[in-house]
């Protein structure tokens, strides 16, 4: 717990504890705009007398908007920031340090993941409502339920994400191959799952899949279809820390 504290504060102390959020927030008061003048700002572009039709945005472009931005640039932005958490502190030598005391290694490697995705959630929570209510005044108002439904689904794959970065940079040294791992595995899933249906059902992209289907009000979209894929997220995030942890027990700092 002493330990877990240690990482709430040097979160504070850091470029992370105002970068996630900015990051997401960003995203949160700029998708609606986005979705709502683009058509105008096209239509202005075009040339005197050449006719061009659109259909008119909807809430759900606003939506739309807000989870590419996040499938997109908040992926990278989260594996940047997590890349080096571990790999930074054994390549400087201050995680020699922390090992020396009484701490577990087990430990250090699980409270680095627990801080690290406490503040994600409140970070991604907040804009998600900001981001709600930011659309609803600019559009109407849909279901909230749906949509907050469709961000904890969401979310969870953001976890797996941190969890994928956890381990590569807790298996180098080096954080920027740490974070050129994660993403070429993040790639890949993506990759897979767009080729592979059945992955993409039963595979942990199926939360982003899932969880866009219900925010965005698709007939038949009901939670539970989020269960096969949240039970492989889940076993991932356990199969990546375990092996993290054993890696760690087994390294010569």
């Amino acid at each position: 717990m002493a330990f877990l504290k240690k990482e709430f504060k040097a979160i504070f102390k850091t470029y992370r504890f105002w970068v996630i959020p900015l990051v997401f927030v960003f995203f949160a008061l700029m998708s609606a705009p986005t979705a709502k003048f683009t058509p105008e700002l096209l239509k202005s572009a075009l040339p005197p007398g050449m006719a061009f039709k659109m259909p008119a945005p909807t809430l759900i472009d606003a939506f739309t908007q807000w989870f590419k931005n996040l499938s997109q640039i908040g992926v990278l932005a989260i594996i940047l920031l997590t890349m080096g958490i571990m790999a930074e502190e054994k390549a400087s030598g201050t995680i020699l340090l922390v090992v020396t005391k009484p701490v577990s290694r087990a430990n250090v490697i699980l409270s680095k993941f627990a801080a690290q995705i406490s503040w994600l959630a409140a970070s991604f929570i907040a804009a998600a409502a900001i981001c709600y209510l930011y659309s609803a005044a600019l559009f109407k108002f849909a279901s909230g339920s749906a949509f907050a439904w469709g961000n904890l689904l969401f979310l969870g794959y953001l976890i797996l994400i941190v969890a994928v970065t956890l381990f590569f940079s807790t298996v180098l040294k080096n954080q920027i191959a740490a974070g050129g791992l994660s993403l070429i595995v993040v790639m890949g899933l993506s990759l897979v799952a767009a080729l592979w249906p059945a992955f993409d059902k039963y595979g942990p992209t199926g939360l982003t899949t899932v969880g866009m289907n219900i925010a965005f009000g698709k007939s038949g979209a009901v939670v539970s279809q989020a269960a096969w894929p949240a039970l492989t997220a889940v076993a991932a995030i356990v199969l990546l820390m375990g092996a993290a942890i054993a890696i760690f027990n087994r390294q010569e700092l």
